[in-house]
């Protein structure tokens, strides 16, 4: 595979960027905001006064855990207790996991106190929007898996609608600028090309997705070396592509795959773009494994696909300077707010335990 940073054409890129931010910011209120689990008069932080119990912080903790589990690709026990007995990339997966819940649920809960302090206010008609679009992205069947009931369904929609209005009057007047769109298109003249090549995969991960052993992946790049001999020597390279890759999205078409910049893997991408139409390039490492690629055209966009792609590239940079005004906004409310950690209290929790 080459599409770990997206593989979608650029209309497609702005509805996946928006989804991208409102998965970010809307899942994660969802499933925290206003979650009391228990009673407990110890709190883990207070925010401005208003605390977080113990019972409700090991919410966030929770949702940190399995989402960190579930990245590492780690669902056995003994896997999942040596993966937090760590280090990872040479830190503590524990401490960095609880900083993460505990940033969030900071964040989580100035917001919630900013929109209080707004008097911004939600109708049903915002509720039922959210209630849709949970429905149609499967987060309401996702949520249910984590053992929430109908009655905290129901405070997650609210909470979510919310915090989304906060984010709607805050950023209503943050627009970009014409010079802006036009520093940005002119600082990235190749943005708008589509790059037309035929890969080869030789697979270094095993049937769990996890790295197969190095003497393993020693032979599997032999044998990308030998096919890339082949290559060289003219054989045919979309049947050497149906007879040896293992891309399963683009072997049975000869390894034919077409990307913007930005949409690859990263080593895959830089690869491609280096070289020169016809070219074809030693194996290449990647998370996938090792790819043979040969670049086979270069795509310039006609006038009518340029204008469709600037309006759509102007959608996302919006986006994107709306979501760092918001950012920035909850920095500030953060920076603003008194914030009473309990520290024993917070290293004492036990994360196998969770």
């Amino acid at each position: 595979m080459a599409y770990e940073r997206g593989d979608c054409d650029l209309t497609h890129k702005v509805y996946l960027y928006s989804s991208v931010i409102f998965l970010g910011l809307v899942l994660a209120i969802a499933l925290i905001v206003n979650m009391n689990t228990g009673k407990s008069d110890q709190y883990v932080v207070k925010v401005n006064g208003q605390g977080v119990p113990l019972d409700e912080f090991k919410v966030y903790m929770k949702i940190v855990k399995k989402e960190k589990e579930r990245l590492a690709g780690v669902a056995k026990s003994e896997e999942i207790k040596e993966f937090w007995a760590g280090p990872v990339d040479g830190s503590d997966p524990v401490v960095f996991a609880r900083q993460e819940a505990l940033d969030s649920v900071i964040n989580l809960k100035v917001m919630d106190q900013k929109a209080k302090e707004l008097g911004i206010k939600i109708t049903a008609d915002d509720e039922s929007l959210v209630e849709e679009k949970f429905k149609a992205q499967g987060f309401l069947d996702e949520i249910k898996k984590m053992g929430i009931d109908d009655k905290q369904i129901k405070v997650i929609v609210r909470n979510t609608a919310l915090q989304l209005k906060l984010y709607n009057h805050i950023t209503r007047d943050v627009n970009l600028l014409q010079k802006e769109l036009d520093d940005f298109f002119n600082r990235t003249p190749d943005l708008f090309k589509r790059y037309s090549v035929r890969h080869i995969l030789f697979s270094t991960r095993d049937e769990s997705d996890k790295d197969l052993p190095k003497d393993k992946q020693e032979q599997i790049l032999q044998l990308a070396e030998q096919v890339y001999q082949k290559a060289k020597a003219g054989e045919d390279f979309s049947k050497l592509a149906k007879e040896y890759s293992q891309d399963p999205g683009s072997k049975d078409i000869g390894g034919k795959f077409e990307f913007y910049k930005g949409e690859a893997v990263q080593e895959f991408e830089d690869t491609a773009v280096s070289l020169k139409i016809g070219d074809i390039s030693r194996p290449v490492k990647t998370r996938f494994g090792y790819h043979i690629i040969k670049l086979d055209s270069i795509i310039e966009p006609n006038e009518q696909e340029l204008a469709r792609m600037k309006i759509a590239y102007k959608d996302i940079k919006t986006e994107e300077k709306r979501n760092k005004t918001f950012e920035d906004s909850i920095n500030k409310w953060r920076q603003e707010s008194k914030l009473e950690k309990n520290e024993e209290l917070l290293n004492s929790i036990n994360i196998n335990e969770i």
